[in-house]
């Protein structure tokens, strides 16, 4: 073994604390990187085996290319540079604290190249023990992390019976030895990246600098006002601590830098759960009823030349008469009483002037996208949807507003996402008694208008925000979709009697692709459907929670590293203090009000950070989800706990280590460690 290996090795002998927590950093990392390398071989795997034969695997593979490969790589990246900050801060340390040793050894002839060898061996060895480590680790969080997956990607397969398409999601716990490779490279460039800087400046610095230290700090002459405040509020002691931090402001940077992270994760974190969770009671439907059976055609869209719309094309639309017809047979099951609902939201445009729009509609057309002005200079071309009832549904809602059926029934209540507030305005006025609709290839309707329906004598199923400005329910029409919400007393042979009255009129080969023939037929429980619709936000929270605690972990075995070995190289400068008069409590005082200094200021920061990335997180949402902002309070004041108790805990443990040794001894070990 060459000299400058035996001197690297000896290093990381002496300074124990500081060589293991570092190995724990690095070991950490490389376990995040495999595990996420792994995750991504498992995923290829999956899309190779059982998706492969799907009609849409290259539009399956293009999915998991945006949601997988890419925030993977983000997540790769964000690992290497905490990494890089953990890791080099170690070196810095101990490169400075070992300056005057490496003087010595210029002076006995070692080159520039071989102390930048000793520093860059410190590296080697601690790779070559860690990451073998971490890479185990990540083989066993990889196996774990893919089942645990694969206990949401059941949910997701339920979307046979509710979604669209046939295809059975399923990961693979593949051991990949290249993945496996690829994170441990990854993690080894980090680490000789992150000595390489330390290394060159401990290899530049002159002998005789080096000797008397004077490249290792430096002072700047300026006057620190804010040392009178620290006296008032903690004494003397406190105002020492804070000159010692604004001296040692290298050895404190990664501590201040790895507690800012952890604490902005944290917040962030708790934010973003609180608006996932608002996000989720959204989107669920909340309906009295149980079960939804619906019909769906497939449909083609094109932009028409001539009046340059969208126009969309259905392959197999229902006419409601049919619609009636199973409602009528899906009410003979036991305890069925249904609720038929049919729609065509993307044929007609509503052609309106604005002597028919209320105020609030115009201030509304002038803000929202809501409209098109290509109809004429003076008309607006408003999105309109056609909604047809099942007979007896229909006829009680004509009796609630006291008109005869066969009525034209104008739903006189607009919903919306105003950036965040739902709200809700009445738009037309009800001297409005006949709309002109219009197709994207130029042909109108004329429907006449026999009464208007207000949000208060609105079902369920009609009240929602966001949906088409302009929604007129008429007797009959052909549509693109019609559901029926029934609540069965027995579950399962309904579901079975369901799929039979569908199959009826809609024979279908079950084993085909989503939409082959033309159209979609489904049998589902309301409550399973929210549940899929949001277990891809579970999934995520799970995820980045996940992420955010081993991310953490990463910064915490740094702030233990320097806080420890903070004390201990110091251990000659207490020992002088105390000669001086210092007493052992005054001590435990000034080490305390250090971490407790640097820690404060990480909280400010990091809460600040914190706080403004869970708002534009929430800016982003809002625009398309009634979901406001919420003060991430509960995560802030539970973060902030939870980290200074963590730093003062380890300030305390090196300070209780530290007390065992004799102040004289001490002073004449100065300098070896």
């Amino acid at each position: 073994m060459k000299l400058t290996a035996k001197l690297a090795l000896s290093q990381l002998k002496i300074n124990r604390i500081r060589s293991f927590w570092a190995m724990v950093g690095i070991a950490l990392s490389n376990a995040l990187l495999v595990t996420v390398c792994i995750f991504i071989a498992s995923g290829f795997s999956m899309f190779s085996g059982s998706l492969s034969g799907a009609s849409n695997a290259t539009e399956i593979f293009a999915t998991y290319l945006s949601i997988v490969i890419l925030p993977a790589i983000f997540i790769i990246l964000i690992i290497a540079l905490m990494t890089k900050v953990v890791i080099s801060n170690v070196f810095k340390v101990s490169a400075n604290q070992r300056i005057g040793e490496f003087g010595i050894l210029k002076c006995t002839g070692a080159t520039k190249k071989q102390i930048k060898s000793i520093v860059l061996h410190e590296s080697l060895f601690l790779s070559a023990v860690a990451i073998p480590i971490g890479a185990a680790l990540g083989i066993l969080l990889s196996f774990i992390a893919v089942n645990v997956t694969n206990l949401f990607l059941d949910e997701i397969n339920a979307l046979t019976n509710v979604m669209l398409t046939q295809v059975s999601f399923y990961l693979t716990y593949t051991f990949s030895p290249l993945a496996i490779l690829i994170a441990s490279l990854i993690s080894f460039l980090v680490v000789l990246f992150s000595a390489m800087k330390p290394a060159k400046k401990a290899s530049k610095t002159p002998a005789i600098d080096a000797i008397r230290g004077t490249q290792s700090i430096t002072v700047k002459k300026k006057k620190v006002r804010f040392s009178k405040l620290i006296n008032k509020l903690f004494g003397f002691e406190g105002e020492l601590a804070n000159k010692n931090i604004t001296r040692n402001r290298q050895n404190f940077k990664a501590t201040f830098i790895s507690l800012t992270v952890g604490v902005t994760l944290f917040v962030c974190l708790g934010g973003i759960i609180s608006q996932a969770n608002a996000l989720m009671d959204f989107t669920a439907l909340s309906y009295d009823q149980s079960h939804i059976v619906d019909y769906t055609s497939s449909r083609i869209r094109k932009i028409n030349e001539a009046t340059g719309w969208e126009e969309s094309i259905y392959k197999k639309p229902i006419d409601s008469d049919i619609g009636k017809e199973i409602t009528e047979k899906l009410a003979e099951f036991e305890g069925a009483e249904v609720f038929g609902i049919g729609g065509d939201t993307q044929t007609y445009r509503a052609i309106l002037t604005d002597e028919f729009l209320t105020e609030d509609m115009k201030m509304l057309i002038e803000t929202e996208e809501v409209f098109d002005e290509s109809a004429s200079p003076e008309n607006y071309a408003i999105t309109a949807a056609i909604t047809t009832l099942d007979q007896k549904n229909y006829k009680k809602l004509c009796d609630a507003i006291g008109v005869p059926e066969n009525s034209n029934i104008l739903i006189n209540s607009l919903g919306y996402n105003d950036y965040g507030y739902e709200k809700y305005i009445i738009p037309y006025l009800e001297t409005m008694k006949d709309v002109t609709l219009q197709k994207a290839d130029g042909s109108t309707k004329t429907y006449s208008i026999d009464a208007m329906i207000y949000r208060d004598n609105l079902p369920k199923q009609l009240d929602h925000i966001n949906a088409a400005p302009f929604e007129l329910i008429v007797p009959r029409a052909e549509v693109r979709y019609y559901s029926w919400y029934l609540s069965p007393v027995n579950e399962e042979a309904f579901k079975d009697y369901a799929w039979k009255v569908l199959e009826e009129y809609f024979p279908t080969d079950k084993d085909g692709e989503y939409m082959e023939e033309g159209f979609s037929t489904r049998v589902y429980r309301i409550d399973e459907y929210s549940k899929v619709m949001n277990v891809a936000i579970v999934i995520f929270l799970i995820f980045i929670s996940s992420f955010a605690v081993l991310l953490m972990l990463i910064g915490f075995t740094n702030i233990i590293s320097t806080l420890v070995s903070n004390v201990f190289m110091r251990a000659d400068e207490f020992a002088i203090l105390q000669s001086l008069g210092m007493t052992p409590v005054g001590l435990i005082k000034m080490l305390t009000m250090e971490s407790f200094l640097c820690t404060t200021k990480a909280l400010i920061i990091g809460d600040i950070i914190g706080v403004s990335l869970t708002y534009l997180i929430n800016m982003s949402i809002r625009v398309s989800f009634p979901i406001l902002f919420k003060f991430p309070i509960v995560s802030m004041v539970g973060s902030n706990i939870l980290v200074l108790a963590i730093t003062l805990g380890i300030t305390k443990f090196a300070i209780k280590s530290l007390s065992s040794r004799n102040i004289i001894e001490t002073i004449r070990s100065k300098g070896q460690r």
